[in-house]
């Protein structure tokens, strides 16, 4: 009989391990389908449980890997870890305890997780910005890659700080000699954040009448401070009104168009997720800073030059709209 009791008892252990690590697992990857399937924009809320299996828990995130990982707190699984990879860029503001809400919204092609509700702007880029351009328009103007990298830097402070009000760029410094590292200074209403470093290239493919291109292809916060750097007008006053666009601005305006190819009428989609970069676009008019957008359709490859930023009505030199390659019409 004791031997029986023996075999029962571990059979019942047995039972509820596997059962703890079914619902660990069932857990992690229900938050990561959750988190994959809004990719494409808005907001889920997603209960936890308060116990796994009858075993505490706490969730937490490896953002190298970007996966959700359930951890087994207490009773004979204590330390087991089950994990799910979300296909996606997360950013962690806050983690809510079992039982409580978690919050996943999509920001800037990012999965956010939060414990607390969180307001995600919806982007759209305006017909009529504000009549008077404000003075980043004009140092743009004339400082085109700088402009490109700050706008740069500034997305990527609103991606990485969603929690902070009033985030803007007001300083630079080139890190260089040959001017394809910019640091910039990030402050917000609490004061200074962040150096953020960017870092762009010179790329020689012919896009439409863009015979040559400046594109930011890192960036990323650095440690050190920089001194005596150069002031700038404010890229948070002209992207508030108008005046600079955002990637999420320019790839959801594509994809409200219909397209199509000069040369053979074909049909052309823009998908979901391009590859977008800020850039400074030369013509044989000027350079112009721009996104430039790349993606595959139909086995072939296309390259976009999009406008950044408007160009005020009343200037008297021809701005930049729009450039491709292979060449594309709007048919709506």
């Amino acid at each position: 009989m004791p031997q029986l009791l023996g075999l029962l008892v571990a059979y019942f252990q047995s039972q509820r391990k596997t059962e703890i690590g079914r619902e660990a697992q069932t857990l992690a990857d229900g938050i990561s389908r959750a988190s994959f399937s809004i990719l494409s924009g808005g907001q889920k809320n997603y209960d936890l449980p308060v116990a796994v299996g009858g075993a505490p828990y706490r969730l937490t995130v490896d953002e190298d890997r970007n996966a959700v990982v359930v951890q087994i707190t207490g009773g004979s699984q204590e330390g087991a870890e089950y994990g799910s990879v979300i296909d996606a860029y997360l950013q962690v503001l806050s983690i809510p305890d079992p039982g409580e809400v978690l919050y996943i919204a999509e920001n800037g092609g990012r999965i956010v997780l939060s414990r607390s509700p969180l307001q995600i702007q919806e982007e759209e880029i305006s017909s009529y910005p504000s009549l008077s351009p404000p003075d980043f328009y004009y140092f743009a103007r004339e400082n085109q890659r700088e402009a490109s990298a700050l706008g740069a830097s500034y997305f990527w402070a609103l991606n990485h700080y969603l929690e902070e009000e009033n985030l803007d760029v007001r300083e630079y410094v080139w890190q260089n000699p040959d001017s394809n590292t910019l640091l910039t200074r990030v402050t917000s209403e609490a004061g200074f954040i962040v150096v953020v470093s960017v870092s762009g290239e010179e790329n020689e493919a012919n896009v439409g009448v863009v015979n040559r291109s400046w594109v930011v292809h890192r960036v990323e916060n650095v440690k050190k401070d920089f001194d005596n750097g150069n002031s700038n007008p404010s890229i948070a006053e002209a992207y508030m009104n108008g005046w600079f666009y955002s990637r999420t601005q320019v790839v959801e305006y594509l994809q409200s168009r219909s397209w199509r190819r000069t040369d053979d009428n074909r049909a052309v989609e823009i998908p979901g997720s391009p590859e977008v970069y800020n850039a400074a676009a030369t013509t044989n008019v000027g350079t112009y800073p721009t996104y430039l957008i790349e993606f595959t359709n139909q086995g072939e490859n296309y390259l976009i030059h999009f406008q950044a930023m408007p160009w005020y009505y009343s200037e008297n030199q021809a701005g930049f709209v729009f450039q491709s390659k292979p060449e594309l019409e709007p048919i709506t």
